[in-house]
């Protein structure tokens, strides 16, 4: 079910990137659909309106125009208004993450996510972006999260790579260890 949702999201986030670069648009879409996903975030009643099938699609394509006419590009309003048409807004976030993958690949950016028990300062983060950046001969973006479970360390993550170097994996590894040797 997840790998034919990423399916279905990377297909509608290429053909809208297609357009978008067709017409030098790729920023622009991508901050508008980082507007989009900021509403998503920020306002249950934004996705459920958005969502709820309920609801008449020309309703809720109204009520897109009202929100975000002036505030996006008419090729991602489009965009939005096909998503409800073809009974898909379940899946926007989705799109949108596929669609800012698209994007930094044209771009030649590589997203690594890097997860970390407390939070990264921007000195810390600037410096772990250009040893990625030197490790991966690429150009990269640094997405942080924060994790306090792993008790120290860093998970990194490079499209399927993941590199876990967190206190708690090591742990658990010592206590398997551990573990392994009183049974001999």
């Amino acid at each position: 079910m997840m790998r034919e949702r990423r399916r279905l999201a990377r297909r509608y986030a290429t053909a809208l990137g297609w357009l978008a670069e067709e017409r030098n648009l790729l920023d622009e879409v991508e901050r508008d659909l980082e507007l989009v996903q900021s509403l998503l975030d920020g306002s249950e009643e934004f996705g459920y309106f958005l969502r709820n099938e309920q609801i008449a699609v020309s309703e809720r394509c109204a009520f897109l125009e009202r929100v975000l006419k002036d505030e996006v590009q008419p090729l991602t309003l489009h965009f939005l208004y096909l998503i409800i048409r073809k009974h898909r807004a379940r899946y926007l976030e989705d799109i949108i993450d596929a669609y800012v993958e698209y994007a930094n690949e044209r771009r030649g950016i590589l997203v690594v996510r890097v997860t970390t028990a407390k939070e990264l300062d921007d000195m810390l983060l600037e410096t772990l972006r250009e040893g990625l950046g030197k490790a991966l001969d690429a150009k990269v973006r640094v997405r942080s999260s924060v994790d306090p479970s792993l008790l120290g360390g860093v998970i990194v993550r490079v499209g399927d790579l993941l590199i876990d170097g967190s206190a708690l994996t090591r742990l658990n590894q010592l206590g398997r260890t551990l573990k392994s040797a009183q049974l001999n």
